[in-house]
């Protein structure tokens, strides 16, 4: 039975668990003690972390990804748009912008998400805001962020979407309840503060909309952490936070939102 750890911890080690950064349990002790693999220079370097890259050849992005006892791996993770896209690496997991179809001649953006060590992409061209949009300024997104199974972003219509890899039909928990920030007044019209009920639309979830403040500084306060979850090297499942702090001084408010994973290492392939 797998033993009990908390995603804080696996959040720490998140690449050596993917096969990016440490061996696995099952590995040689030789192996587990040689150096990792780094991904040599690509054409057309997007961003490069913890020896892993994001690339991008002709109108798509790609991945290269390396680990400890396993082959460096190129992916094709979908398209990418010069000049337009945004991206959000950590390493293993991305998520980015991609141009979709225009609005009064601007591109609308699109989302999507990848796990790059397994070469999975898990949210496909997706409008940015599941739902309603508030009005053209919801195609636009001003920030993005991705860590461990989870995404989020934001629009420049102040809405906060989050993004789980593996949601296994679960909805997103609510966070900060009964502050300020939770449910400030309407603007006209349109509900502000934590969505109620928070409701998953697939691997999507918005989280709410803050539209009367900064969406730079709303970009500012985004944050993910590990929860608390099970699993072993090889796969497990837990929450992760996905806040926000729209008014200064007062507590994060945003959600909790479970997602399994699965490692990536050869040593974990039956």
């Amino acid at each position: 039975m797998p033993s009990t750890t908390t995603l804080r911890q696996r959040a720490v080690t998140a690449l050596a668990l993917s096969g990016l950064a440490a061996a696995p349990l099952a590995l040689a002790p030789a192996a587990a003690h040689a150096k990792a693999p780094t991904c040599t220079r690509q054409a057309n370097e997007i961003v490069r972390k913890s020896g892993s890259v994001l690339f991008r050849k002709s109108s798509s992005l790609f991945s290269c990804t390396a680990g400890y006892g396993d082959p460096v791996r190129i992916h094709r993770l979908g398209p990418w748009s010069k000049g337009f896209s945004k991206v959000s690496f950590d390493g293993s997991s991305a998520v980015w912008t991609a141009a979709g179809p225009a609005f009064e001649g601007v591109p609308a953006a699109r989302i999507w998400a990848a796990n790059a060590a397994a070469g999975k992409t898990w949210i496909k061209g997706l409008k940015p805001v599941p739902g309603q949009q508030l009005d053209d300024t919801d195609n636009t997104v001003t920030k993005l962020k991705a860590y461990g199974q989870a995404a989020a972003w934001i629009t420049a219509g102040g809405a906060v979407v989050a993004g789980s890899e593996e949601p296994a039909g679960t909805d997103p928990d609510p966070i900060g309840t009964g502050t300020p920030a939770f449910a400030p007044a309407p603007i006209m019209g349109v509900p502000q503060g934590v969505s109620s009920p928070l409701k998953a639309a697939g691997h999507r979830a918005l989280l709410g909309r803050w539209t009367g403040i900064s969406v730079a500084e709303l970009g500012k306060s985004l944050r993910i952490a590990a929860g608390e979850g099970d699993g072993d090297e090889c796969g497990g499942g837990g929450d992760w936070r996905i806040t926000v702090t729209p008014i200064a001084d007062q507590p994060e408010v945003g959600a909790s939102w479970y997602s399994g994973w699965t490692s990536t290492s050869d040593a974990c392939r039956s």
